[in-house]
């Protein structure tokens, strides 16, 4: 557990002691970055490499942590898959146009990882559908969903809708500009803040 303020930033290990394999689950405050930082910079590649990575949902203190993580060009550590759920996951179907915020910010950097969004998936939600509760291994790790479902998702469209258009009004993420987020986990690949248009 990283000191996350009032958030969360849990990092899970499992399998062989000697060699474990590792989750990021939230990425605390802005603040926590350094910490996780700290305990990975110096450790063998091995132990920098995570299974997964996973946002559970766009609260600050649960997601500014991880912008900042992504915007660190010295960022100590990598992700084989990420699972979050975007805009686009809770319309599936629909077209929307909005200005940057986090939850955007953030779909921006896995947008050009699609390889490894929500890869367990098929790239689509993470969400229990009415066949029951979702099980996936990750390396080993048997792992059951138990939260969110579809209705879940569609009831949270709508204050996602209004945050972000709140935040267009407000500039109230202008930074976002500044970032230098590397969504294929290099150093030399830049973001501009945007409006972004959904489909599925």
């Amino acid at each position: 557990m990283f000191p996350a303020r009032d958030g969360d930033a849990l990092v899970l290990s499992w399998g062989v002691e000697t060699a474990p394999k590792r989750m990021l689950i939230d990425g605390g405050r802005e603040s926590t970055w350094a910490a996780i930082k700290k305990t990975y910079k110096d450790a063998p590649e091995e132990a920098r490499t995570f299974e997964l990575l996973i946002v559970s949902h766009i609260d600050a203190d649960h997601i500014a942590g991880i912008l900042k993580m992504l915007a660190d060009p010295q960022r100590p550590i990598k992700f084989k898959e990420v699972w979050f759920n975007a805009y686009h996951h809770l319309v599936e179907g629909d077209w929307e146009t909005f200005g940057p915020g986090q939850g955007e910010t953030l779909s921006d950097l896995l947008s050009e990882r699609p390889e490894i969004w929500n890869r367990s998936f098929g790239g689509k939600a993470v969400a229990i559908e009415d066949s029951g509760l979702p099980r996936r291994t990750i390396e080993g790790l048997d792992l059951t969903l138990l939260s969110p479902t579809r209705p879940k998702l569609r009831a949270l469209a709508p204050e996602w809708k209004a945050w972000l258009k709140a935040e267009a009004w407000t500039a109230g993420f202008s930074r976002v500009a500044n970032l230098r987020p590397m969504p294929s986990f290099r150093k030399d690949t830049k973001l501009s803040a945007r409006s972004r248009t959904y489909r599925r």
